[in-house]
């Protein structure tokens, strides 16, 4: 304070990374050099940073988002050509599963969200749905031929001939169980008992049919040997070299238990790694998205396995492929996917740093969309909360929302003119005035959901959860505080 300060340096225009922006000098001190302030865009910076450049590469691929089934939103036409798009992207770069699930994304869509119908097995696939999947999923695939096997021995033939004869039936099947002649003992134990010709059939397949064959699957759900649902994983990553055959096959053949083998099927590609499959595998079982609150969702992020730890790298395209799975839920009028709003806004921030204003405030329009419908909702069946209209979400994701909508209205006013949720944007802002009612944690841990979702004791340390999300974001508030202080 005692030194005295120089005149400002005069202002001057400079191009950076091919725009014009003004810049200042800071005070030119007797004892200090001048320091610029140096203006980036982020396209410039991607281009020196491949993380970077992906994550601005995917915010920029043409997502027909936010999708919602209101007025004004995104056609599903358009959604199924992106998805057609993005399949056709990834197999040219060689991404075999991520070609597949943006297949069946789009699949899925056209089908108004549809995976299967609840038809029975008949001669012939005949249910559109299914047939486009296996169609899909038998693309580009070649199916490898069965071992040779040896010749039946004529004297093993006549000695059951003779078994026969005296009416031996059932040791004339074990004879021919254990020379091979297994036409022979499927038709002998299909007239002695329903077990004797699962117990055949089984020994048949282990003798006969290799392990990855897509026959082998199907077979053992005819005999009645699925696997148990909640069973550990038994498929060896030799046994899933045929997946996509093996997962078309199930679908294209309903019967009893085939749900359970093909989650089972996925939990076995999970646990080899291969989360992309794995999350193909539980769609095509017609299973919903989970929350991140709950131990036991297999699928919570599509395409991304959410046991990661946080710093994980997250992709936008991961957002999209679970925006279009809410799509589809909400085209078969399943509901909205739990903690996804979470990600949305996520979604809004990133888009805001990438400076697509009229696209983040549309998404946290949908956010707000979601928040009044699900605040509806529980106020139908009966739930009251004392302090707001919204107060089963945090009040710290509601303020930064909030906070992020004034901050976008004031970089682009036209998009704020176009919202929709005007009235909502002003009752929130008023409702944030007022002091908060109670905590929002539980045993010392915030929840991200507040009066939805309970926090969850089973997460690992680290993990991206709900409860780390809403912690993370107190931090980062906390060290702006102290900054600017």
């Amino acid at each position: 304070q005692q030194q005295q300060q120089a005149p400002r340096s005069p202002r001057h225009r400079q191009p950076i990374d091919g725009t014009e922006v003004e810049m200042r000098y800071g005070y030119d001190y007797s004892e200090s050099r001048p320091g610029p302030v140096q203006v980036y865009t982020l396209a410039g910076l991607a281009a020196s940073c491949p993380q970077l450049a992906l994550h601005y590469e995917q915010l920029n691929n043409g997502f027909p988002g936010p999708l919602s089934l209101t007025a004004g939103g995104a056609s599903r036409a358009s959604v199924v050509a992106f998805c057609n798009a993005k399949a056709a992207s990834s197999a040219a770069v060689g991404s075999e599963q991520d070609q597949v699930l943006w297949s069946l994304l789009g699949i899925i869509v056209q089908h108004n969200g549809l995976v299967t119908s609840n038809h029975q097995s008949t001669l012939e696939n005949t249910d559109p749905v299914t047939s486009d999947i296996a169609h899909m999923l038998l693309k580009n695939v070649v199916l490898e031929p069965f071992p040779p096997r040896p010749a039946p021995n004529p004297a093993s033939i006549s000695q059951l001939q003779t078994l026969l004869v005296l009416g031996e039936k059932a040791e004339a099947c074990e004879l021919a169980v254990r020379e091979g002649l297994w036409d022979q003992a499927l038709m002998l134990s299909s007239r002695l008992s329903a077990d004797m010709f699962n117990d055949v059939m089984a020994r048949w397949m282990d003798d006969t049919i290799p392990r990855h064959s897509p026959m082998r699957g199907l077979y053992m759900l005819y005999a009645g040997r699925g696997p148990i649902a909640g069973s550990s994983p038994v498929f060896s990553a030799h046994d899933l070299r045929q997946w996509r055959a093996t997962l078309a096959a199930i679908i294209s053949n309903p019967t009893a238990g085939d749900r359970d083998y093909i989650v089972h099927l996925g939990d076995s590609l999970r646990a080899a790694g291969q989360t992309v499959a794995a999350h193909v595998c539980y769609l095509c079982a017609g299973g919903a998205v989970g929350a991140l609150s709950q131990k036991d969702s297999r699928l919570v992020l599509c395409g991304y396995e959410h046991r990661f730890r946080v710093r994980h790298l997250l992709l936008p395209e991961v957002v999209q492929a679970t925006e279009v799975v809410e799509y589809a839920q909400l085209l078969r009028k399943q509901g909205f996917v739990p903690d996804f709003h979470l990600f949305r806004f996520m979604y809004a921030q990133w888009l805001a740093e990438a400076g697509l204003y009229a696209a983040a405030f549309a998404y946290c329009d949908t956010i707000a969309r979601t928040i009044r419908d699900t605040t509806a909702a529980q106020l139908s069946l009966g739930v009251n909360h004392a302090s707001g209209a919204s107060s089963q979400y945090p009040r710290l994701f509601l303020q930064q929302l909030t906070d992020l909508v004034a901050r976008l209205r004031a970089c682009d006013p036209a998009a704020a003119a176009r919202s929709t949720m005007t009235d909502f944007w002003r009752d929130q802002s008023r409702a944030l005035e007022k002091p908060a009612i109670g905590a929002e944690t539980v045993s010392g841990r915030t929840s991200a959901l507040g009066g939805l979702l309970p926090p969850s004791s089973e997460q690992p340390p680290g993990s991206l959860s709900p409860q780390t999300f809403s912690q993370q974001q107190q931090q980062q508030e906390y060290a702006q505080q102290q900054q600017q202080q």
